[in-house]
């Protein structure tokens, strides 16, 4: 593990120490490296930096979220349409508003089927099921947080609706870092793997 100096640029230094520690090895040495980063934007940048070092074989630069790349032949469920999902919240949140009109204005079921969606994708990715947010210790405002858990019920309906169809992005991506890690965890890659410019700020990149 190492970091750069405020103000360096990022990508330029690891890319440095990259080439440095591979100088005078065998061409295809770099190329069998791995470099996980955490958005298109880096990747490309990172290739072109390598590009832009002279001629030679590349290191393979892939997403923190491209699991199937990162381990092929990893069994998953098919991914959730995120389409299907925003439509399905819609639903389920304008049968409530329509339901218990002091809940919120009819118009605002979209805008509050967004929330749940960013919602979902936070659980989610932490693993928490929309089960045990209800168990949460609340104190005073346990009249908001009853109004609150009729919109988050919505949540658990949907994971319940879809869940012989496949995963959410998140759910899914989750499961993907839990098999990859203990993939590696038994049989670690022959091969370096570099996780770049990710903070491990969720915990889906942190383990």
């Amino acid at each position: 593990m190492f970091g750069v100096p405020p103000g360096a640029d990022f990508p330029q230094v690891v890319v440095e120490r990259i080439l440095d520690a591979h100088s005078g090895r065998a061409p295809e040495d770099l190329a069998r490296v791995r470099i996980l980063v955490n958005s298109r934007r880096m990747q490309r940048r990172f290739a072109s930096l390598f590009r832009a070092s002279g001629p030679r074989l590349l290191p393979r630069i892939l997403l923190v979220t491209e699991i199937e790349r990162i381990l092929p032949g990893i069994d998953l469920p098919r991914p959730v349409s995120r389409l299907r999902r925003q439509l399905e919240l819609a639903q389920l949140t304008a049968r409530l508003v329509d339901a218990e009109p002091d809940l919120a204005h009819p118009a605002a079921a979209v805008s509050l089927a967004n929330s749940l969606a960013s919602l979902l994708d936070e659980i989610q990715g932490e693993g928490i099921a929309p089960e045990q947010v209800r168990t949460l210790e609340i104190g005073d405002d346990s009249l908001h947080w009853q109004r609150s858990l009729k919109f988050l019920d919505i949540v658990g309906t949907y994971v319940e609706s879809v869940s012989g169809d496949g995963l959410d992005f998140e759910a899914r991506r989750r499961l993907g870092v839990e098999k990859v890690s203990a993939a590696w965890a038994s049989d670690p890659p022959d091969t370096p793997v570099i996780i770049a410019g990710s903070t491990g700020s969720r915990t889906t990149t942190r383990m």
